[in-house]
């Protein structure tokens, strides 16, 4: 019975996981693209979204409701809905079959554990004596790079593990745990009271996908028994 029932949940249980992934890169993207002068994947995301919003401005009295400068909150909250709308539907009709479910599956935890290497540290805002504020990431860990990727490398080789070897599920929830808060330090280190918004979208929603990632990625593993004793 229990064969019988989980593929049927297993077509809903990996949208949780799918939904989170696909808002976590298109926040990424849509940000670090923001900082570039002249982005084209910018333009082309937003050229829809002005259209439709021009188009339908006459039942608002010809109020839009996306100004035309790229650093407005509001259409950087619509450039993120839809691109995480576009993502999301391409990782459904991947996932309709069971080669492409396994492969969003390994694209899932490798944009987890690349993300957090990928992101730039935040520098705290400090008061100098002269009045004004000087921009710093003292009080954030520093290695050099290898160490970093090397950090990323063996989380991918211990989830390999976990999946080949069938380890307890509360190996990912530690290792997830520990990625992140590895990477926390770096990011944020000290100046985490000042970068509440880069704690959500860069360490707090991805740990919460990979949670997710967790039970989709062990069923489409294959079943898992348990060890008996002897």
């Amino acid at each position: 019975m229990m064969s019988g029932i989980q593929p049927k949940l297993m077509r809903y249980v990996s949208w949780p996981f799918q939904l989170l992934l696909s808002i976590y890169i298109a926040i990424f993207v849509v940000n670090r693209e923001s900082l570039r002068d002249g982005s084209k994947l910018l333009d082309w995301l937003g050229a829809p979204l002005l259209s439709f919003d021009r188009l339908f401005s006459h039942l608002r009295g010809g109020r839009l409701l996306l100004p035309r400068n790229c650093v407005q909150l509001e259409l950087r909250v619509a450039l993120y809905c839809f691109l995480a709308l576009i993502l999301f539907v391409c990782l459904r009709l991947v996932s309709l079959g069971k080669p492409g479910r396994a492969l969003v599956h390994y694209v899932a935890v490798g944009c987890l554990a690349v993300g957090p290497f990928l992101t730039p540290a935040f520098q705290g805002r400090y008061l100098q004596a002269n009045g004004f504020y000087e921009y710093t990431d003292a009080g954030h860990l520093h290695l050099v790079l290898w160490l970093r990727g090397l950090e990323v490398v063996l989380l991918l080789v211990f989830l390999s593990l976990w999946l080949i070897r069938r380890w307890p599920m509360k190996v990912p929830v530690l290792l997830f745990a520990t990625h992140f808060s590895f990477w926390g330090l770096i990011i944020v280190g000290q100046d985490w009271q000042q970068c509440e918004l880069a704690i959500v979208e860069y360490l707090l929603l991805p740990f919460v996908a990979s949670l997710t990632w967790v039970w989709p990625a062990r069923s489409s593993a294959g079943p898992w028994d348990p060890p008996h004793s002897p």
